[in-house]
Formats: C-alpha cells, sequence, structure tokens
C-alpha cells in the first residue's frame, strides 16, 4: 500500500538510556567543562601573544568542547557509531595527553589535562560495559 507521507524513521533506541551510558554522559559533560576552565585560564595566562597563536589556541580550545558535546549527544541517542568514534577520539586524546605532558609548564595546566583524560577514560569504559552494548543494539 502506499503512504503519501511515510512514518517518522523512529529513534535509534526508543528505551531509556542505561545507567552507564547516563554517566558516560555526565563524564562527557565534565570533559567539556574540563576544556572551558583549562581554556578560560589558557587564555588569561596568553599574555602578549600573537593573532595567530591566539586563533591556534581559541580552535584548539573550542574544537574539543564541542566534540565532548557532540559525543555526549549522541551516545545519549543510542547511536552506536557515536561509541566507537568515541572511543578514537579518547586514544587521540590519550596521545595529545602523553604529547603535551612533556611540554605542560604549571601544576594547572596539568590537573587540567589530567582530569580530561580521566573524565575520557571513565566514559570509555562506561559506554562499553554489557548493558551498554544492549542500549546501542550491538549486543
Amino acid at each position: 500500500m502506499y503512504q503519501a507521507f511515510p512514518s517518522p524513521v523512529p529513534a535509534a533506541s526508543a528505551e531509556p538510556a542505561p545507567a552507564p551510558v547516563r554517566r558516560a554522559v555526565y563524564l562527557m559533560y565534565a570533559g567539556a567543562a574540563v576544556y572551558v576552565i583549562s581554556g578560560i585560564v589558557g587564555v588569561i595566562t596568553l599574555g602578549n601573544a600573537t593573532v595567530v597563536s591566539t586563533a591556534v589556541t581559541l580552535i584548539s580550545i573550542v574544537v574539543p568542547i564541542l566534540l565532548w558535546l557532540w559525543m555526549a549527544w549522541k551516545c545519549k541517542a543510542g547511536r552506536p557509531w557515536a561509541r566507537i568514534v568515541s572511543t578514537v577520539l579518547f586514544g587521540l586524546g590519550t596521545l595529545a595527553t602523553l604529547l603535551s605532558l612533556a611540554a605542560t609548564a604549571g601544576f594547572w595546566g596539568l590537573l587540567g589535562m589530567i582530569a580530561g583524560w580521566l573524565a575520557g577514560l571513565g566514559a570509555t569504559i562506561l559506554l562499553w560495559q554489557r548493558s551498554s552494548s544492549r542500549y546501542f543494539g550491538t549486543a
């Protein structure tokens, strides 16, 4: 039978997100907050920087914040690809953190990097729990 207006596509998951996914989303929001705070501290301590270094600094702050938020929203919605992308981004973040450790001057910069990394680690572990796998439809 022909239907003039097809029914809307159902969401990836009609059931509410299980507790591990909700906690992972909260950790992703916390990771974004860490980047906001680190970014504010970084901009304040920038001093007499050139326009190019200021632009690079702002981009290196805004992009991770947007990625944290985007992954949180998509994981909460139950998108299977979002869990994989989040894990890959955590791996890249781990490499960036390790490379940045040598260049970091100051306690607050180090604290921000470690806090962001721990948020990513916790979120990644929670996203791969058995109940999370059922939610993402990959069990």
